[in-house]
């Protein structure tokens, strides 16, 4: 494995959880070298629990730069993300996020928990849904939505006693405040085996940043995707990086 390669995947698996066993990337460097996208596609002896057909399940990495001064960086904007989701066909379906280690209230206690970022369709790339309640929706990450969090069933029961009547209640993560909109079920994740405890809307942990979802240089999140129905992954990743490469694909996006 090339150091490009293992650095690119470290940077999508960093966690201060173990790292995932027994995993093979491959990264497919196709496309022009002022943007190429690759898809770091993990072929798990154990996949993700409770996500459908993982093998469909991708991750993307941006190369940017020329000759030996390429970098291959797991973070992209959320311009480029909504490029690549409205314009890339190989692509079902494409979902952003981001780890971040927060703070939650729960009955005046503060309480350090790994969180995700993410966008309104994550659950819905991945193909998971809730145990109680509902999962994040796309409804939910836009900057007018009333912001909800979705906990992990371990967490739920650590944090919140494993309370029944806990949809809706309001609670304090990083400063602001959430209702809780539902719990995930035992085992599940995410994408990867990396720990989360709760999910959040990326409309609504960014309030305080007005105008980031338009900053086509500002890298805040990560990219999943499940690849289209009899789509191959070099097909996906070359229009992906056809897609993150003209400017005009992510100016229709902003104007949409």
């Amino acid at each position: 494995m090339n150091i490009g390669m293992r650095d690119a995947f470290r940077s999508l698996t960093a966690s201060p959880a173990p790292a995932i066993a027994a995993t093979l990337t491959l990264a497919l460097a196709i496309g022009m070298n002022a943007g190429m996208v690759g898809l770091i596609d993990r072929a798990l002896l154990g996949p993700p629990r409770l996500v459908r057909d993982p093998s469909r399940v991708v991750s993307l990495a941006f190369e940017r730069g020329e000759g030996s001064e390429r970098v291959r960086m797991s973070s992209t904007s959320y311009v480029t993300y909504r490029a690549v989701r409205d314009h890339v066909p190989a692509f079902a379906a494409v979902a952003a996020w981001q780890r971040t280690s927060t703070t939650i209230t729960v009955d005046g206690e503060q309480i350090r928990a790994d969180g995700m970022l993410v966008s309104g369709n994550y659950f819905d790339v991945l193909g998971a849904g809730a145990r109680i309640g509902r999962p994040i929706q796309p409804a939910d990450d836009v900057a007018a939505a009333d912001p909800v969090i979705v906990l992990g069933h371990a967490f739920w029961r650590s944090a919140f006693g494993a309370d029944p009547h806990v949809l809706g209640r309001r609670v304090s993560v990083g400063g602001l405040a959430y209702a809780v909109g539902g719990i995930m079920p035992p085992g599940f994740a995410g994408h990867s085996s990396a720990n989360v405890d709760l999910w959040m809307p990326f409309a609504a942990a960014m309030r305080k940043s007005p105008g980031w979802d338009q900053q086509p240089y500002m890298n805040v999140a990560s990219l999943v995707a499940r690849l289209a129905p009899g789509a191959t992954a070099g097909a996906a990743s070359a229009q992906a990086t056809t897609c993150a490469s003209v400017r005009s694909c992510r100016r229709r996006t902003r104007d949409a």
